[in-house]
């Protein structure tokens, strides 16, 4: 039978002994020998374990539901709804909802017990229980920053408890509004929770924490009653400070690299140290020398920005200017101008040497007699009808790359134009990490008997940002020239 235990009534007692001792003219039979009431716990003050049961046993057959009136739990705040179970004389009591541990309870039977035989029996027992703890429920003592405290964006909140608290599944019992998003801790063997904001507090704003009674400690023990506090950001009257700068992936910002590892793929983070009003920001972001950037928003404390076409050009100084003017949210604006330099990290490719094979009428190019676009002439011997050239990199490549870099070389008539233009005839296998190519032509012209002919071809390889690059993003910076002049053996 569900029900709600009845509340006891003042003086109901007084009137209990009036029927035992047939003062009211109605009574019935009444039975002055003790009743065989037996409680469960039996000892005042117990701590009931996880799993006992609470019961009165009255010894004998007894109105059930006249017995029931006479059973009350209650703690502090009052009665406690439970269902009677009867087994017996056995009356076993299920609370409604389940027990709270620290709370002290009271188990009391009072009033006139009728059994079925018709008699009589006056009641008067009470036993008092605790559930799996007797200590006292947990209790907010103190917290930072005090009621309607101003503070800074990144200050936390520091919750101190009377007792030991769960650390688990903080965020179910502990809120901020307006919300943000949450880191917590908890600290001093329990008794303390952090409660830091993972971007920051917004500033010039106001904020309300609040810790829901059903927080509890390790012991399971619920807080005694629910705690709440304000504060507010700082009245902002300073400008944003510089922001550090770092180098990111463009597709994921979250690790942070030194600028100077600046590679292919990879943008730049200007991460301030408050909430910044980005739109001034970007319009006073310069770079030099000149591209075309990306700028998009990470947070409010953070930008980033990128070429356009994903490429930085290979071993490169740039240098960041951002100007003063830049506000944060609460409307100031900096007054100085902030900049940085920082040299891209991927390697210009380089032609180390150029070399005859088999060694020919000079020894291989390389070094200051190697510059492109000047009139360096290497002669060459086709009495074989091929001629094969080494062709050496600063920078090693794959076969994959090789054939790349195949498609950037070309060998073209110089003087005279009407000479014919070699064609690539065969080449060398290219195996991994190698830095070097060897290549074969066949096509050439050579001078005849008269010592006034020459004939003049030039090597070139295609570099700038349609010519050949790595897959690193490493890259011939411009087109590679050399002229040729033919010698007969």
């Amino acid at each position: 039978m569900s029900r709600y235990a009845n509340r006891l009534t003042p003086g109901f007692g007084a009137l209990a002994l009036l029927w035992s001792a047939c003062i009211v003219p109605s009574c019935g039979v009444v039975d002055v020998s003790a009743l065989d009431l037996t409680m469960h716990p039996s000892t005042d003050l117990t701590v009931l374990g996880e799993g006992d049961r609470l019961w009165v046993d009255f010894g004998l057959d007894v109105d059930r539901a006249r017995a029931e009136r006479c059973v009350v739990v209650r703690d502090d705040s009052g009665s406690i709804a439970f269902d009677a179970l009867w087994k017996g004389n056995r009356m076993t009591i299920e609370p409604a909802g389940a027990w709270s541990p620290g709370t002290r309870y009271e188990l009391i039977c009072e009033g006139t017990v009728y059994a079925s035989d018709g008699r009589e029996f006056p009641a008067r027992a009470s036993i008092r229980f605790y559930y799996i703890s007797s200590s006292a429920r947990p209790a907010l003592v103190s917290w930072t920053p005090p009621d309607d405290a101003i503070v800074g964006t990144g200050e936390p909140i520091r919750l101190r408890f009377s007792g030991q608290m769960d650390g688990t599944m903080l965020d179910r019992h502990i809120s901020v509004s307006p919300p943000r998003d949450l880191a917590m801790e908890i600290i001093d063997d329990g008794y303390t929770v952090i409660v830091s904001p993972v971007d920051g507090w917004e500033g010039m704003k106001r904020y309300r924490w609040t810790v829901a009674e059903s927080l509890s400690d390790i012991e399971g023990k619920a807080l005694e009653r629910s705690g709440a506090g304000t504060f507010r950001t700082y009245l902002d009257s300073e400008p944003v400070g510089a922001p550090g700068i770092f180098a990111v992936d463009i597709a994921d910002a979250s690790i942070r690299y030194p600028v100077g590892s600046m590679a292919r793929g990879m943008g730049i983070l200007l991460s301030f140290p408050e909430p910044i009003d980005t739109g001034t920001l970007k319009s006073r972001f310069g770079i030099e020398p000149d591209i075309d950037l990306v700028i998009r928003d990470i947070s409010d404390l953070e930008i980033l920005a990128y070429p356009e076409d994903l490429e930085w050009k290979p071993e490169q100084e740039y240098a960041i200017t951002i100007g003063k003017g830049v506000e944060d949210r609460a409307g100031n604006a900096t007054t100085s101008t902030f900049s940085f330099d920082f040299k891209v990290a991927i390697p210009a490719i380089r032609v180390l040497s150029i070399a005859n094979v088999p060694p020919g009428a000079h020894d291989p190019l390389s070094g200051d007699d190697l510059i492109s676009g000047e009139s360096a002439i290497i002669e060459i011997d086709i009495s074989m009808g091929s001629h094969a050239f080494t062709i050496t990199l600063s920078e090693s490549f794959s076969p994959v790359e090789a054939e790349r870099l195949v498609k950037a070389v070309s060998v073209s008539a110089f003087f005279p134009q009407g000479a014919g233009n070699p064609v690539l005839a065969s080449m060398l296998p290219v195996y991994e990490n190698q830095n070097s190519i060897t290549l074969d032509y066949r096509g050439f012209t050579t001078p005849g008997s008269d010592p006034e002919e020459r004939f003049l071809y030039k090597l070139t390889i295609d570099g700038g940002e349609q010519g050949f690059a790595l897959d690193s993003g490493a890259r011939l910076a411009d087109d590679f020239e050399l002229l040729l002049e033919t010698v007969q053996q």
